[in-house]
């Protein structure tokens, strides 16, 4: 088996993740669907053979590497990028590769709302990119950066371990931070970011510490702007997360600092069309003066109804996947799939004429 013919040919089917573990047969994620690859299985020696050809010296002795579960990026020349992640299943090596294109998408190619421009280029504040894992948020933020490299000069920081897409600079500088390992790496990357002049820190992922929370907040009260990604399920939930890590007695006034310094939340979803491609699921929360307000008094249900509204370019899950299937681009099973409250959108769904097959 060639491993290196395995990954083009999963880059041209556009998997987005490939599987390989020593004495089992590949295996594909396309469409959000893993498949698995006839032939061969994957032979441990050719596996660790391949992972020593693309892994860099500073991860040090492989078995180790793999013993520890290790990340790494590489490169295949006119291919892409990929995203390894190191494992050992019952003595025997494993990886997980998530395929990343050498090049961001744009805001507009990948099906994302227009307003994400507008927060991409914003001067300052906090943007929080959030999902599960697979639902888009690396690629989202990238194309957010992006925006940012084809509009204007701006120094971008980004603190991220491994080093995921790669942007080639147009009218922006970029510079990267190794967060390092420890629970004070990524607070420790922050400041050391801030000391570098930036307009735009871009983290990889928001660590879930208060003093790791302090540190954005710090960047933001210093007039930058930090796009962050953060695993979770809505903007809701993400705004009843953030304060879990901050001792009870600072959470009034770490959600003071919190309401004045978002910018916005951008949660994604994504949900498999009728033609079995895969669609973004967006829905936005917009810090302004109202949803600052509603989020210093609790009022979590008022801030969902308001983006149910669609006002000052906010939008919300549920809204957007009846939108989606009225125009028949997915059906009703994976709009309640995928929905927030599936009773309320069901009822919805059942009162609307159904699109043609």
């Amino acid at each position: 088996m060639n491993i290196q013919d395995l990954l083009k040919f999963a880059a041209n089917q556009g998997a987005s993740d490939v599987h390989l573990q020593g004495g089992s047969p590949p295996m594909l994620r396309i469409g959000g669907q893993l498949r698995g690859v006839e032939g061969a299985k994957v032979p441990d020696d050719q596996l660790l053979a391949f992972l020593r050809s693309v892994a860099p010296a500073s991860l040090g002795e492989l078995d180790a590497a793999i013993d520890g579960g290790s990340r790494f990026a590489f490169a295949v020349e006119g291919l892409a990028r990929f995203r390894a992640a190191l494992y050992r299943n019952e003595e025997r090596p494993g990886v997980c590769l998530r395929v990343i294109p050498t090049r961001p998408g744009s805001i507009e190619s990948l099906g994302l709302p227009p307003v994400l421009r507008e927060l991409a280029i914003a001067r300052r504040g906090l943007t929080l990119i959030v999902g599960a894992s697979g639902s888009g948020r690396t690629t989202t933020q990238a194309a957010m950066v992006d925006a940012v490299n084809r509009s204007r000069p701006a120094a971008v920081v980004t603190v991220e371990s491994p080093a995921e897409f790669v942007h080639e600079p147009d009218k922006a500088l970029f510079t990267r931070v190794d967060p390092g390992l420890g629970a004070d790496g990524a607070t420790r990357a922050v400041d050391r970011a801030l000391e570098l002049d930036p307009d735009l820190i871009v983290l990889g992922e928001l660590d879930r510490t208060e003093v790791a929370l302090a540190a954005v907040l710090r960047a933001v009260e210093s007039g930058r702007h930090v796009v962050a990604s953060m695993r979770t399920s809505s903007t809701i939930r993400a705004l009843e997360q953030l304060l879990d890590p901050v001792a009870p007695e600072r959470k009034s006034a770490i959600k003071a600092r919190l309401a004045a310094a978002l910018e916005a939340i951008v949660a994604l979803r994504l949900a498999t069309t009728k033609e079995g491609g895969r669609r973004p699921v967006v829905e936005v929360f917009r810090g302004l003066h109202q949803t600052r307000e509603l989020y210093l008094a609790n009022r979590l249900d008022d801030i969902a109804r308001l983006m149910a509204g669609q006002q000052g370019g906010m939008q919300e899950f549920d809204r957007q996947l009846l939108a989606m299937y009225r125009a028949g681009q997915v059906s009703g099973t994976e709009a309640l799939r995928l929905a927030t409250d599936p009773e309320a959108l069901g009822a919805e769904l059942q009162a609307g004429r159904r699109p043609a097959a």
